[in-house]
């Protein structure tokens, strides 16, 4: 969904984590997917801090590059709970995972969740960077955060990863409950669920999968303006307000693609 000049929502999620200092992005996109955004985002974004360095010389070779890496989601979880925030999740267990094989010490301890259905203020980031390093943080616009189930960043550690991973997939299901031992060529021992409390897990909202998080353990920082476009009506408010989202070449997006420049 476009939401300015050469940018979409997916270009907006990803400005919010350069803003806001990441090392790396991960982004998770099953295989269906995964050509158009790869070509739409590209590699690698750039870090705005590092972009231009105004006493250089050449004022590019100070440019950091931020990888973007994009993963599946488990086998595990695939059409049992993955819903759209629980991708956060996927992420940074993978991310996990391949840092681990490294040495332990590569393992992030924060992670930042940037939505690509809330449209914020970017640079809100920029300005008080240094303060929001290394730190758990709700991010939160007129009484409004991830927690009260909107569409708003969030900041976590591995602590709490660990956390809601567990409590989604213990409160997910599909079609039958167990009601018994396994007997081989028999479904006695399954109980088939009504239709509105089948596939549970999928249909988790942000609140829903984030309650175990004990918010007194975090910080707050206001952000001075936020849209959650996850419907027609707030995308047209979005697009009546003044605030916009400045095209940004950090980005690269490929604007061969039609429709999206």
């Amino acid at each position: 969904m476009p939401i300015g000049r050469k940018t979409t929502l997916l270009d907006a999620a990803i400005i919010n984590c350069l803003y806001f200092g990441v090392s790396s992005i991960w982004i998770t996109v099953n295989d269906d997917y995964l050509p158009l955004v790869k070509k739409r985002v590209g590699d690698y974004g750039h870090d705005p801090v590092y972009y231009i360095n105004a006493f250089s010389k050449y004022r590019t070779d100070t440019r950091k590059k931020v990888p973007i890496y994009f993963v599946p989601t488990m086998t595990r979880y695939r059409d049992y709970c993955d819903n759209h925030t629980f991708g956060f999740i996927n992420a940074a267990l993978y991310a996990q995972k391949v840092y681990s094989q490294l040495t332990k010490y590569c393992v992030p301890e924060y992670y930042f969740f940037a939505s690509p259905f809330g449209v914020i203020n970017c640079r809100d980031f920029s300005e008080k960077r240094k303060q929001l390093y290394n730190k758990k943080i709700i991010f939160e616009c007129g009484g409004k955060s991830a927690l009260t189930n909107n569409q708003l960043p969030i900041c976590v550690d591995k602590e709490d990863i660990k956390s809601i991973r567990r409590h989604v997939v213990l409160n997910s299901n599909k079609r039958h409950k167990v009601i018994g031992d396994f007997i081989p060529n028999d479904t006695s021992w399954l109980e088939l669920l009504p239709k509105e409390e089948r596939f549970r897990g999928k249909k988790m909202s942000v609140g829903e999968v984030l309650s175990p998080i004990d918010e007194s353990s975090f910080e707050r920082f206001e952000l001075s303006w936020f849209y959650d476009i996850t419907d027609w009506a707030s995308y047209e408010e979005y697009a009546r307000s003044n605030n916009y989202i400045i095209y940004s070449s950090m980005v690269k997006p490929n604007n061969s693609l039609k429709g999206f420049s």
